[in-house]
């Protein structure tokens, strides 16, 4: 499966599962989870379900909202979190394949929640979340900041500060999000 951005071209690899037809290689057009142009075989009809597994977004379902003589369109089907994820994911390799500057190894997002309790050795601390991602946070906090290498415990995840901007500090995760949490609804 090839996914190619409205803006810029992506491929990312992935098969297409046509529930009871059987499962098809294909390419994806769009940048939307609400309307997902798919091409390749397969011919599924209007309301036929469809499952999809892409390299960089995962695996999702979708209903077939309309054919084409060259494919159809899906729309992505599940909890909001999830279509709030493969946005993001979908965004994020717009922008890389776009040329964008800030190309991290993981997407970020920014929770809706962004108050934060940094503790460390020597007491808590109230921070606020900039960004975060599945390896790591960008943390704004005041003076004094936790030493680089100093291990403290942000929200309740164990990481370690790798380090200091003007009013803030940056953490590495002991242990990676799930893909699958990283939503805008995360709390640490």
């Amino acid at each position: 499966m090839t996914i190619i951005s409205d803006t810029a071209p992506v491929v990312l690899g992935g098969r297409l599962l046509v529930h009871g037809k059987g499962e098809y290689p294909c390419s994806v057009r769009s940048s939307s989870v609400d309307a997902l142009e798919v091409r390749g075989q397969g011919e599924p009809a209007g309301g036929d379900r469809v499952t999809c597994q892409v390299e960089g977004l995962g695996y999702f379902d979708g209903v077939v909202t309309r054919t084409r003589a060259d494919g159809f369109v899906m729309a992505v089907a599940g909890t909001e979190a999830l279509r709030s994820r493969l946005a993001a994911r979908l965004e994020w390799h717009r922008c890389r394949a776009a040329g964008a500057d800030d190309l991290r190894a993981h997407p970020r997002i920014i929770p809706s929640r962004t108050d934060v309790t940094v503790r460390t050795a020597t007491g808590p601390r109230a921070g606020f979340l900039r960004d975060v991602s599945r390896t790591g946070a960008s943390i704004g906090m005041s003076e004094p900041r936790p030493a680089i290498d100093q291990i403290v415990t942000v929200g309740k995840r164990h990481a370690t500060v790798v380090r200091h901007s003007d009013d803030g500090i940056a953490v590495r995760f002991n242990l990676p999000i799930r893909p699958e949490d990283l939503t805008v609804d995360l709390v640490l």
